[in-house]
């Protein structure tokens, strides 16, 4: 089986801290890991992108960020944003896009597990995801993650990390929004290179 690269090892974690940030708030160990941070500037949006995150981070306070994901994710009867792909794709909750993820999930030997109520197509299950098959390279060939990654992110993650950004309750998650549109817009033009 082919091993993992670096790369690949840091692209899944970067996709595993953005599921973890954008499925439930994040705790006051989220928070100082991300404040702990070395961070080398060189000029490269993705690595101010970085250091936003980390500044965001060291003014937080984790009841203020749960107050905030809450505002912007869950809300009273909906939050600010609806970070689901349906949405986004198709203008409706549990709509083709859901379908298609659950298809390709499945296609993959992979289900949501029973004590998990959100659906398939929530942007931190689509992250986590990633997370999962990036380092199963010998499983998952390289096309398959591009194709998920074309088919169930790229479409609308990025309008979503804009739309993050722009949210009136938006404070420490701005810069988690801003994190989010360099990763994805990077994860792009990494799938576009030639295999």
């Amino acid at each position: 089986m082919k091993e993992a690269t670096p790369e690949d090892r840091t692209r899944a974690e970067i996709y595993v801290l953005l599921g973890r940030l954008l499925g439930t708030p994040a705790c006051e160990q989220i928070l100082q890991m991300l404040r702990d941070l070395v961070v080398t500037p060189d000029g490269k949006q993705i690595t101010a992108a970085w250091e936003r995150l980390q500044l965001a981070a060291r003014e937080a306070r984790a009841e203020d960020v749960a107050a905030e994901f809450n505002a912007l994710f869950i809300g009273l009867g909906r939050g600010e944003l609806v970070p689901y792909g349906s949405r986004y794709m198709a203008g409706n909750l549990m709509d083709r896009p859901l379908a298609a993820v659950r298809q390709d999930l499945a296609a993959l030997g992979m289900e949501r597990r029973a004590n998990v109520h959100e659906p398939e197509d929530h942007i931190a299950a689509l992250c986590e995801t990633m997370a999962v098959i990036i380092p199963l390279t010998g499983e998952v060939p390289f096309s398959r993650q591009r194709g998920f990654f074309e088919k169930h992110l790229e479409p609308w993650a990025g309008l979503f990390f804009n739309d993050l950004q722009c949210a009136k309750t938006a404070n420490f998650y701005r810069a988690v929004g801003n994190i989010g549109e360099q990763f994805v817009a990077l994860e792009s033009g990494y799938f576009r290179m030639p295999d």
